[in-house]
């Protein structure tokens, strides 16, 4: 089960500021998002202890439900963008990479969490490879968690990037953080929404395989993906969500 860290813990995070270049952008498509979900996301990005971050959200809804929600928020680092219409959560992810000013974009469903140390640790894992080993792509663990958001289970630990696995399901999944470069490159296609993340994790993988094959001294695709062994990403169940479907 998760154990978040400890309030100690947290707070030497807060005061580490051995990383303060790495930007996030964090990407959210949202379309009537219940008020008390995206409450709870944005203050999972509130609680962060790595604070170089923005979170960028997409509405693509008829209503005012998620602006109203969002306007009780004062923090330069959340951009609201009310989309002309809903391009379902390919369309809206795209439209949100093209405001992304972030080093790295994470992205994140509009009823979920991430952890406080999430961004922490994905500085971490990016610092701790040297520039020509800096990867494109970061994923973490991850678990669910109940519809109040308070009851984790079911955690995902994942192994470290494997070329048979990801080729037959997208194991990876959440918590993924993409090096913005590459995704305003590759962007995300609207032919495979509901999939458009693992569509969009086989073209890094190709990208990557393509570029050693062509240059033998190319760095080897696995040195260029990292894996963090902790939870950092909670995926909420709910009736509506896939995760409880």
């Amino acid at each position: 089960t998760y154990r978040q860290p400890s309030g100690e813990e947290l707070a030497q995070q807060r005061q580490d500021q051995s990383i303060p270049d790495i930007c996030f952008s964090i990407l959210v498509p949202a379309f009537e998002t219940q008020t008390v979900y995206m409450m709870a996301l944005i203050d999972s990005c509130l609680a962060q202890t790595y604070a170089n971050w923005e979170l960028i959200i997409a509405d693509g809804s008829k209503s005012d439900v998620v602006k109203k929600a969002v306007s009780g928020y004062n923090d330069p680092r959340i951009r609201y963008e009310k989309l002309s219409q809903n391009g379902g959560i390919a369309g809206n992810t795209s439209k949100a990479i093209t405001l992304a000013k972030g080093d790295y974009c994470g992205l994140l469903d509009h009823d979920d969490m991430i952890t406080p140390d999430a961004l922490y640790e994905m500085a971490h894992a990016i610092k701790n490879k040297n520039d020509e080993n800096k990867p494109i792509l970061v994923y973490s663990d991850e678990d669910k968690c109940d519809s109040s958001g308070t009851s984790f289970y079911d955690p995902h630990f994942k192994m470290d990037f494997n070329l048979d696995l990801i080729l037959t399901n997208n194991y990876i999944c959440h918590f993924t953080m993409v090096e913005t470069e590459t995704l305003k490159k590759l962007d995300i296609r609207t032919d495979y929404d509901g999939s458009q993340d693992y569509d969009l994790i086989l073209r890094i993988v190709s990208t990557l395989l393509l570029r050693e094959k062509e240059n033998t001294g190319a760095v080897r695709v696995e040195k260029k993906i990292a894996h963090i062994s902790k939870v950092l990403y909670h995926w909420r169940c709910h009736e509506n969500s896939t995760a409880e479907n």
